[in-house]
């Protein structure tokens, strides 16, 4: 099973070439982060830093997303200590933008109202092609995700399970385990029961 970059990469191989950002581990000051903004780039990757500011920080990034003028494919926000809030507003930024091809909000708070608005974006953009989310649980509300992914443009829908999650309901996972089929029947078979 191909890693989520590397489908990226071959689902859209002009990815690749394009202007990208990559900043890892490390705190990410409010200045620089609209210096990297100004940049444009096609990929962003802000992966497990540390936002000064965060709730600034993540405003930034949502409004970035709803100009027409950025054309972002790629964005990666894993590991980054967002809370339900900034995540809520990201996903009301996604569910405008028709740019972003790759979102990965896996290792953030994801919250039931955080659900209803991923529901929302993924009913009206259909650019989107791989989703990554991660919760420490499943909240409640997840089942409606079901008819969503059924219908859904997405070639990808990932749950990045936690240590927590997997001693919870009690299953080992492999990457090949995360595609969205999987995550359907996982979904339905912890809210049947």
């Amino acid at each position: 099973m191909l890693g989520s970059r590397t489908l990226a990469t071959r689902l859209y191989p002009k990815i690749e070439r394009a202007p990208k950002i990559v900043i890892r581990d490390r705190p990410v000051e409010t200045d620089e982060l609209i210096a990297i903004l100004k940049q444009s780039p096609k990929i962003l990757s802000l992966i497990n830093v540390e936002l000064q500011n965060t709730s600034r920080s993540v405003r930034l990034i949502a409004n970035q997303l709803l100009f027409p003028d950025w054309e972002i494919e790629y964005l990666d926000l894993r590991h980054d200590s967002i809370f339900s809030s900034g995540i809520n507003l990201i996903l009301k930024s996604i569910k405008q933008n028709r740019t972003v091809k790759y979102l990965d909000l896996s290792m953030n708070v994801i919250t039931p109202a955080g659900i209803d608005l991923l529901i929302e974006a993924l009913e009206s953009n259909q650019v989107l092609r791989i989703v990554r989310i991660g919760m420490e649980y499943i909240p409640v509300g997840a089942e409606k995700l079901i008819p969503i992914l059924k219908k859904s443009s997405l070639k990808r829908f990932d749950i990045y399970p936690t240590a927590t999650e997997r001693k919870r309901y009690g299953y080992q996972l492999k990457r090949s385990d995360l595609a969205r089929n999987w995550v359907i029947t996982k979904i339905e078979s912890i809210f049947t029961s």
